[in-house]
C-alpha cells in the first residue's frame, strides 16, 4: 500500500466595517507540510524476493532474520536461498522440489554455495544491503520503502558466469506462522491425512539460539493414527521443525518447510530432511 500524503490548509477571513463602509481581508493560506518518509525496522524475519532480468523466469527468495543496530543491520544466523523455476522452463535439477509445475531449490545458491551472510544500511526510507554467499560472490541491492516493502533493484558483482545475475528485487517483513494448516503427507509409506498448528515467537535481542522458535503440534490420521508435538526455528519463510532426536508418532522426522507467502492461503511444502533432499513429503493449506 502506498503511502499517503495528507495536506492540512487552514485559511481566515476577516471581515471589518469601518463608518459607513466595509472591507475584506484574506490571511494567506500556510504552505501545506509533507510528511517525512517511512523508515523500516530492518529487524527480525525477512524476505528478499527477487525477479532475474539475467536469467527470466528464475525467481530467488532469500529468506532470512535480521539485526538492526542503529542504520545499519545484518543476518542472524546465515539466510536460506530458495530458487525457483518453472518446470517448463527445464529439467528440475537433483534435490529440488517440485510443486504445482514450479521447482524449489532450497538452500543452494550460485557456485553451489549455500547459506552466506547480508549487511545493510537504512537511511529515512533508502536501504541498501549486501550479500555474500559463501562461495564468496557478492550481490549488491538498493531499494526505497513505501511503508510496506522494499523495492529496488540487485546486480551480482562477479566475473564468474555461473553467478552473474541482475534484477528487481521486494522485500518484506514476515509474520511468525499462527495457525493451522491441514494436507496429506507421505509417512511411513503411506499417504495420511495430517493436521498441524504452528506457533511462532521471536526474540529480536538474542545473542546465542534461534532467534524465531517455533512449535508445531497436531495429528495423523489414516493407516497411521495418532498425536505428535514437535519443536523448530524460523529464518523468514522458511520453517525448520523436528530433528535434534525428535520422532512423530515414534519414527525421527526432520522437515524443512516452506511458507509460500505470495500465494492464497499460505500453503506451506514440506521436505522430509531424513528420507533425501528432493522428497517432497507433503503440502499443508492454512485454514
Amino acid at each position: 500500500m502506498k503511502g499517503q500524503l495528507i495536506s492540512l490548509f487552514l485559511a481566515a477571513t476577516v471581515l471589518a466595517a469601518c463608518g459607513g463602509g466595509g472591507s475584506t481581508s484574506t490571511n494567506p493560506s500556510p504552505t501545506p507540510t509533507t510528511p517525512p518518509p517511512p523508515t523500516p525496522s530492518m529487524q527480525g524475519p525477512w524476505e528478499i524476493a527477487t525477479v532475474s532480468a539475467t536469467s527470466p523466469g528464475y525467481n530467488t527468495f532469500i529468506e532470512v532474520n535480521l539485526q538492526s543496530s542503529g542504520s545499519s543491520f545484518k543476518s542472524y544466523d546465515g539466510p536460506v536461498e530458495v530458487i525457483t523455476k518453472s518446470v517448463s522452463l527445464g529439467n528440475p535439477p537433483i534435490g529440488s522440489l517440485t510443486y504445482n509445475g514450479i521447482y524449489y531449490d532450497i538452500n543452494n545458491s550460485c557456485a553451489n554455495s549455500a547459506g552466506g551472510t547480508i549487511t545493510g544500511t537504512v537511511a529515512t526510507n533508502s536501504v541498501t544491503y549486501a550479500y555474500q554467499v559463501e562461495s564468496g560472490v557478492m550481490f549488491n541491492g538498493q531499494g526505497t520503502y513505501d511503508g510496506t516493502a522494499v523495492i529496488g533493484t540487485y546486480k551480482s558483482q562477479t566475473t564468474n558466469s555461473a553467478c552473474i545475475d541482475a534484477g528487481t528485487f521486494t522485500a518484506y517483513p514476515i509474520s511468525q506462522p499462527t495457525g493451522t494448516y491441514i494436507g496429506t503427507i507421505l509417512f511411513n509409506n503411506n499417504v495420511d491425512n495430517m493436521t498441524m498448528s504452528l506457533s511462532g515467537s521471536c526474540n529480536l535481542s538474542v545473542t546465542t539460539g534461534d532467534m524465531c522458535s517455533v512449535t508445531a503440534s497436531g495429528t495423523i490420521s489414516g493407516k497411521d493414527n495418532g498425536t505428535y508435538d514437535l519443536t523448530g526455528r524460523t529464518i523468514g519463510n522458511f520453517i525448520e521443525i523436528g530433528g535434534d532426536g525428535q520422532k512423530l508418532l515414534g519414527l525421527p522426522v526432520s522437515y524443512y518447510c516452506l511458507r509460500l507467502s505470495t500465494v492464497s492461503e499460505e500453503p506451506i511444502i514440506l521436505e522430509d530432511v531424513w528420507v533425501g533432499s528432493n522428497y517432497l513429503a507433503g503440502v499443508l493449506t492454512e485454514q
